[in-house]
Formats: C-alpha cells, structure tokens, sequence
C-alpha cells in the first residue's frame, strides 16, 4: 500500500514533528525557569515589603498587598495607642486603626473625661464645703465674741438696789448693744 517511499516521508514527517516537539519542550522549559526566577524575585521583593515599613509592596499580588497595608495600619495604630500623649496620637488613631479600635479609644477617653469631671466636680464640693466650715465657724467667733461682750458689760454694771442682780443702765444697754 505504502511502499518505502511512503515509509520516508512518513518517517520524515514524524521525526519533524519529534523535533519541533523537542523545540517546543526546550522553549517551555526555558520560559518555565524565567517564570520561576521572576516569581523568586517577586516573593523576595514581596518578603522585603512585609518586614520593612517604608519597603514597596508593588510586586506582590493583590491579597498580599492588602495584608501588608493592614499590617502596617496595625504598626502604627500600636505605636499610637502606646504612646503617651493620646491627644498628639488621635490623628494617627484615626487614620490607622480599625473601627473597632477607634471604638473602643472613644469610650475610654469619654470615660476618662467623665471620671476627671467627677473628680473636678469633688473637689468643687471640698472647696464649697470648707468655706462653708470657714463661715460656720467665723459666725460662731463673732457670736462667743459678742456674748462675752454682753457678759462683761452685764457684769460691770452696778449692783441693783437690794443686792440682787445687777442694774443696767443706758451706758450698760449701749456696751451690751456694742455701740458704746
């Protein structure tokens, strides 16, 4: 049917097509091997990204980028939230960390505002309750003052006639009135 011209040029088509599958192959290896060193560098770059704050995350893929941004908000939100100036720090809160963070620092800093305006509150009263002892205890000096003046006047009045008691007259009622 064939014959052996058929058999060559059939021979000859096959070992064609062995090596362009062979080229095929040494292609696709090749560019395999470029893939991988690209991809190598990419994770390398991308590892770089992922320890260094101020490293570019441009090479890495889409998910890992979103990871390290969230992971440096995280860095300085911690930063923030450790520092001990809260209110130099709120803008770095703000921009840095979550919403439930954010949350959580708004709380705490309404309840520290509550609690110092508890304690201004205190020692207003302290205050309002001293100056209330202050003028207590002023009205009761003015008050044993002047009963010691009535005293002393009551007793250097002049003995009333028969021995008892004493006799007050209008110099008496003027010291015991203080306008003496």
């Amino acid at each position: 049917m064939f014959g052996l011209s058929g058999l060559r040029l059939w021979g000859s088509i096959g070992g064609l097509l062995a090596f362009v599958a062979l080229l095929v192959a040494a292609w696709t290896g090749i560019q395999a091997r470029a893939d991988l060193r690209e991809l190598r560098a990419d994770v390398k770059a991308c590892s770089a990204a992922a320890e260094k704050q101020t490293a570019a995350a441009d090479r890495c893929s889409e998910p890992v980028k979103a990871a390290i941004a969230a992971a440096r908000a995280a860095k300085v939100c911690d930063i923030a939230l450790q520092a001990a100036n809260r209110n130099a720090t709120s803008f770095a809160i703000q921009s840095a960390c979550s919403t439930a963070v954010k949350t959580e620092v708004a709380h705490r800093m309404t309840a520290e505002a509550a609690a110092l305006n508890a304690e201004l509150e205190v020692d207003r009263l302290i205050a309002d309750q001293a100056k209330i002892a202050d003028r207590a205890e002023a009205r009761g000096r003015a008050e044993a003052k002047r009963k010691d003046e009535a005293d002393a006047a009551i007793k250097s009045a002049p003995p009333a006639a028969g021995g008892v008691g004493k006799r007050c007259d209008a110099g008496c009622l003027r010291r015991l009135t203080g306008k003496a």
